[in-house]
């Protein structure tokens, strides 16, 4: 059978779902023989996919448009992507970020990463917000099977969404190999000269956007700075993310010298910078699964993360799960993994061997059953048009 992947939101920069779509796309067309994959991209999304591009069941499909006018991508998707479908007799659309193209009515994969927009009025500016909202419901009702990556982002697409349990699948996120492969002290030596990285650091990889509690993370290291002598520094990554002026404004004066904000870095560079951190601190308010959690956990690395949500399912005994607006508790964690080095040795050996469960390559393996399933329903749709 075809089946299009719709890759159209994605851009050179790669958040969650970015990294998401990327690696479970590669992995099921190394699955998947039976099957030929036509990728909707744009020539900015292409370079995340060239190990696979040239694969034999493989077309791109190069969408001519500049994903990052966000009106452009929408209307594309929207009103030429149903065509182009059809041109290139499409039996399956996997959309691996909700934003189905509503128009479409063959056989609907979608990924629901989450619905944060619902309890997490920040999550988003007032218009995208909407879009997400609108674009979410009508997944949610047009598509024919939903996946979403955590049993906790199930039950509130269940709950708020008003869809059958059956008809969603849970898919773990996983990790890339290279966060286990060992690194040369010149590649150190490089990504550190590169960014400028201090010698001993806590740090926080995510967007710089309201709902992921920065706010706190400040209180926190001034707390531990004001306790401590030493020159530990917080390094943040701040290529992606909104309302970041408001953000910053946020931090207290006397840490502002110590706080190192990054540029998007390649995917090559984040397991250096994690292995060079002394723990990894990420304490959002709602996540639908938490990435950078599960990242730092396989790189050796110690972390303190919100409990409550997706997190707990995967990193619950083998890091310091807190209440996200609890702030002493947040300190004592942290302040007991800088200092108890049997704690850090007990939670990174744990933290190594819980990461090892999560594969990109198991992601695929049950989104390629699930798409069995939509090949019955797709010949099941064609017999009926044809009768």
């Amino acid at each position: 059978m075809n089946i299009a992947v719709n890759l159209l939101p994605f851009t050179q920069n790669l958040a969650g779902a970015g990294k998401y779509a990327k690696y479970v796309t590669e992995n099921l067309i190394r699955a998947d023989s039976q099957n030929i994959y036509f990728l909707f991209m744009t020539e900015s999304c292409r370079q995340h996919f060239l190990g696979i591009i040239n694969a034999p069941n493989v077309q791109v499909v190069l969408c001519r448009f500049e994903n990052k006018n966000v009106i452009k991508r929408i209307f594309w998707e929207q009103f030429m992507l149903p065509t182009q479908l059809q041109k290139h007799g499409i039996d399956i659309l996997f959309t691996p970020s909700v934003a189905i193209p509503v128009a479409y009515n063959g056989v609907k994969l979608t990924s629901i990463h989450d619905v944060a927009y619902i309890s997490q009025s920040s999550k988003y500016p007032f218009l995208r917000r909407a879009y997400v909202r609108w674009i979410t419901a009508k997944a949610a009702r047009k598509s024919d099977k939903i996946l979403t990556l955590t049993e906790f982002s199930k039950s509130e697409i269940e709950k708020y969404l008003f869809v059958p349990k059956d008809n969603i699948s849970v898919t773990y996120c996983g990790v890339e190999d290279a966060f286990y492969q060992p690194i040369s002290v010149s590649t150190y030596g490089t990504v550190k000269e590169k960014y400028l990285l201090p010698d001993e650091y806590i740090l926080y990889v995510g967007a710089i956007e309201p709902g992921k509690n920065l706010s706190a993370i400040f209180n926190i290291f001034e707390r531990i700075c004001n306790s401590s002598k030493n020159r530990l520094q917080l390094v943040m990554t701040a290529g992606i993310g909104w309302k970041q002026e408001l953000i910053l404004q946020q931090i207290p004066v006397t840490i502002k010298d110590r706080i190192r904000f990054l540029p998007y870095l390649e995917e090559s560079e984040l397991p250096v910078l994690y292995r060079l951190s002394r723990l990894v601190i990420y304490v959002s308010f709602y996540e639908g699964f938490g990435l950078p959690v599960l990242e730092a956990m396989a790189s050796g690395v110690p972390v303190v993360a919100s409990r409550g949500t997706s997190i707990t399912e995967f990193a619950s005994g083998v890091a310091l799960l807190v209440d996200p607006l609890n702030e002493d508790e947040i300190f004592r964690s942290v302040d007991a993994l800088l200092l108890n080095s049997e704690l850090r040795n007990d939670l990174i050996r744990k933290g190594i061997e819980r990461a090892k469960q999560y594969t990109w390559e198991k992601t695929a393996k049950t989104v390629l059953q699930v798409i069995r399933v939509c090949e019955t329903l797709s010949t099941i749709k064609k017999n009926k048009n044809n009768k």
